[in-house]
């Protein structure tokens, strides 16, 4: 069973909280996952723990103090495809930003090929 692990420290390392689970069964994995910018510890992880010891752990660890944060432990549940981690799926202003170069980039391209010296652009 995937187990969602929340309120982490963002000092917790993966082997500390394998240890602490490892106190109520075998641990099969431990995810904690990085921010994509800065590379630091977004405050949540994943435990892998087979099905009976993962609700012992649950029931045991929920609402434990790690680093002066009570943890929220609970079962991890299946994120939506495609729904890209965001509410409505988009990149927001900048996939628009990245998509308006790309075209005035195309824009400017097909000018350059039919020998047109100045474009006027009006946003």
């Amino acid at each position: 069973m995937k187990i969602y692990v929340g309120n982490l420290p963002f000092s917790a390392t993966e082997a500390q909280v394998r240890d602490l689970f490892a106190q109520h069964g075998a641990v099969e994995s431990v995810a904690l996952p990085a921010d994509r910018e800065t590379g630091r510890p977004r405050g949540f992880g994943f435990v892998e723990m087979p099905q009976t010891e993962a609700a012992k752990a649950i029931e045991a660890l929920n609402g434990f103090s790690m680093g002066g944060r009570q943890l929220r432990v609970n079962e991890a549940q299946d994120r939506p495809r495609g729904a890209g981690g965001r509410p409505g799926g988009g990149g927001g202003r900048r996939a628009v930003a990245v998509a308006s170069v790309r075209v005035a980039a195309a824009v400017v391209a097909a000018a350059a090929v039919a020998g047109k010296r100045s474009l006027l652009f009006y946003c």
